[in-house]
């Protein structure tokens, strides 16, 4: 019971992939997934703007293929199929005995077992860092692993709205109102500064904290205002394993702490999951620790539990120092610890995810709203009408005087006619050149004609979208 195995064959086989082809259907809101669990309702069509189409798809949770023991030290006690980002087996590079000690940078020894799990699940083929601590106490080495050993596997689909083919790439119509719609998506998560909401926080004016207990918040500690009093147990300060009580704060995200100023600058963002970076001194000795910040109020519940454990101890210690319950007691300080721990650390990626969803959520309403345009309105178009309608009257008429003065020549300066005044090259430059002015109005007046049609689909489209607002047929013609 006291190992644990990480990502080693199950007996359970995965579940085979389904069809990968993508195909539209009709979804509804009690359509359940194959786990049992009912999927997100899409919304209704949009005069059949949009499409629906789902797809299978097997989704899971993957291993390394590693053992170690589940309490702490995690010694590791049987490697079998790690494997490298290219699938090379590598489990020559990790040596039974060894000590398990960080996964993806975060050291694990004050860590609960399964913030450790979720450290080094996770999807197919993705890579996770393990860094070990070699028995002989030589220096500590880091291996970049795959995970490929399938823990839990499940059959899903996954569904989505699309644009029909047939529209796409042309410009659509909306209501106004989505504008009002999309700040709504955006105030959903931010607030009227447009800071991205701290949803983990019960409300505003709960502040944050890093598990330390400051000698500034402290009276008659004989100690400097900003050195560490105490770090409570299962925080993320108990977390990193670096620091003890009588450590020196120097600087807080490299603003030089002082008496005054400490306290503020622990409180930096006030942001669940926000980092903060402290740089300490200890016997002379400089060195830096990065801690997120956790929820006040839970921290302080968990210091409040160990105060109270602390003094059934002693009440045990003075009536019979080796009575059986203070074991008990010792063992449940211990589980409540791991709890915080595993809390902490589902709080930190929790907070990382939800930011990441939030800043994500931003960015696609400003692009949304970056693709909205004005349209053209039923009296600007008729201006635009009635303008190119004067254009074709004007070419109408300079082609008629032209066609005109073509005529009257030939009728009064025969071009074969030996005696005329006016010389035959002179006349034929002259027909040439009114041809070419005849050609060039007729081809104004197929552009004019062109252009005078689709502003009138334009109408059309305008009167069948939003009726005829004065548009009507006599006005139109």
């Amino acid at each position: 019971a006291k190992d644990r195995r990480y990502g080693f064959p199950s007996t359970r086989s995965p579940i085979s992939p389904g069809s990968d082809s993508t195909r539209n259907e009709t979804l509804t809101s009690s359509m359940l997934s194959d786990s049992g669990r009912t999927s997100s309702p899409l919304p209704a069509k949009s005069d059949h703007v949009l499409v629906r189409k789902s797809q299978r798809h097997v989704g899971g949770v993957y291993g390394i293929g590693l053992k170690v023991d589940k309490m702490a030290p995690h010694v590791v006690q049987r490697v079998s199929g790690l494997k490298d980002e290219d699938g090379l087996a590598i489990n020559r590079k990790v040596r039974i005995g060894d000590v398990l000690d960080a996964v993806e940078g975060r050291r694990i020894k004050q860590g609960g077992w399964n913030a450790i799990e979720e450290l080094i699940f996770g999807p197919l083929d993705s890579t996770v860092a393990l860094t070990f601590a070699p028995q002989d106490r030589s220096a500590r080495y880091t291996v970049n692993v795959k995970r490929h050993v399938p823990i839990r596997v499940w059959d899903e689909q996954h569904n989505w709205l699309e644009l029909r083919e047939e529209l796409k790439g042309q410009d659509l119509l909306a209501e106004s109102d989505i504008v009002e719609e999309l700040e709504g998506v955006r105030f959903s998560v931010t607030d009227k500064t447009g800071k991205t909401l701290d949803l983990l926080k019960d409300n505003k004016h709960h502040n944050c904290c890093l598990g330390l207990v400051l000698a500034a918040e402290m009276n008659d500690t004989g100690m400097e205002p900003q050195q560490i009093y105490a770090i409570i147990p299962g925080s993320p300060a108990w977390m990193s394993g670096n620091l003890q009580s009588g450590d020196y704060v120097e600087a807080v995200d490299g603003v030089k702490a002082d008496a005054n100023n400490i306290m503020k600058l622990v409180e930096g963002s006030d942001i669940i999951g926000s980092t903060c970076s402290l740089t300490l001194s200890r016997d002379q000795k400089t060195f830096h620790v990065e801690l997120y910040r956790s929820l006040v109020s839970t921290v302080e519940n968990v210091e409040t539990v160990f105060n109270l454990l602390e003094q059934i101890d002693r009440q045990i210690e003075e009536e019979e120092p080796h009575h059986a319950l203070l074991q008990t007691s010792q063992q449940l300080s211990k589980l409540i610890c791991d709890w915080e721990c595993n809390r902490c650390e589902k709080e930190r990626v929790l907070a990382k995810r939800l930011q990441t969803v939030q800043q994500g959520i931003v960015e696609k309403v400003d692009k949304a709203e970056g693709m909205l345009h004005a349209m053209e309105d039923s009296g600007t178009l008729m201006r635009k009408i009635r303008d190119l309608q004067m254009q074709v009257d004007s070419s109408e008429a300079e082609r008629d005087e032209a066609l005109r003065r073509v005529n009257e020549l030939h009728r009064t300066q025969p071009l074969t006619t030996p005696s005329s005044t006016t010389p035959r090259n002179d006349l034929q430059k002259e027909v040439d050149l009114l041809k070419e002015k005849n050609a060039q109005l007729q081809k104004n007046l197929t552009d004019a004609d062109e252009a005078n049609l689709n502003l009138r689909k334009e109408i059309s489209r305008l009167k069948k979208e939003k009726g005829d607002d004065g548009l009507t047929s006599r006005s139109f013609e």
